[in-house]
């Protein structure tokens, strides 16, 4: 499986719009068409201890996993398209 979390925050306008677009992504992605592919996110508002070290860029970071080894991740900002792109080579 392949697992992509977004880390977030809603105190940054610029991870509030990630989310908004990994949430968009969430309802558009087919569990049929990606059967190996799960969209997670991480609240860092609710999460604090989970996001202790990350620095405000990583607030708007996806990583992804395979088999649970950290396999790259994308701080660029984009649009739907962009983290469908992204999630799914």
């Amino acid at each position: 499986k392949h697992f992509f979390v977004l880390f977030w925050s809603n105190t940054n306008s610029i991870s509030a719009h990630c989310f908004h677009q990994w949430a968009h992504l969430s309802k558009q992605l087919s569990t049929a068409d990606t059967p190996d592919t799960v969209l997670a996110h991480v609240a860092c508002h609710h999460s604090i201890e989970m996001c202790d070290n990350l620095r405000p860029v990583d607030l708007y970071t996806v990583v992804a996993y395979k088999d649970g080894t950290n396999i790259g991740s994308t701080s660029n900002i984009g649009d739907v398209d962009y983290y469908r792109s992204w999630a799914t080579l």
